[in-house]
């Protein structure tokens, strides 16, 4: 504390103090807000995965409840999960679709690609999975965000999912 002219205690901040305090301030806030958008972005992205690991275990489970194929079906803004009666591979008409997921839904711009026939895969009653036109239906699945990162959901031919 300092005394003043009349002898009086004065209380408070010098104006360096205050600004010193207020640069502190604004270099934390600044990098928050810079990072807000990569923890979004990520966030995104291990957000989708996990539901796509879940959405592949689901598909698997279906087939094996109901009895009938359970098909995913990929698009170039997301997936679908549906059951296929007739085994075409394609949702028809009295069919049940289970979920549609976008990449918009998610934040950090997603998207996604991936390596099965025709980009679809099913899971048969017996829970092994299985591409158009016939054979086993492994194949990996990429999703990425806007700033460059990946995921790799893998399907194994014998119905097991895994993140890489």
């Amino acid at each position: 504390m300092c005394k003043g002219m009349a002898g009086y205690e004065k209380n408070g901040f010098t104006m360096t103090e205050l600004m010193v305090v207020i640069a502190i301030f604004s270099i934390l806030a600044v990098t928050i807000i810079l990072n807000v958008k990569n923890m979004r972005a990520a966030w995104g992205l291990n957000t989708a995965t996990r539901n796509m690991l879940a959405d592949f275990n689901l598909a698997k489970s279906y087939a094996v409840k109901e009895g009938i194929n359970c098909v995913l079906q990929f698009t170039s803004d997301g997936y679908h999960v549906f059951l296929d009666k007739n085994e075409s591979f394609t949702m028809d008409s009295g069919e049940t679709e289970y979920k549609t997921v976008k990449w918009s839904d998610f934040s950090g711009g997603l998207s996604g690609s991936n390596n099965f026939s025709s980009n679809t895969v099913a899971y048969r009653p017996q829970g092994f999975t299985a591409a158009p036109g016939g054979g086993f239906g492994g194949g990996t699945v990429t999703i990425s965000n806007e700033l460059g990162t990946q995921h790799k959901v893998i399907v194994s031919a014998f119905g097991t999912v895994r993140i890489e």
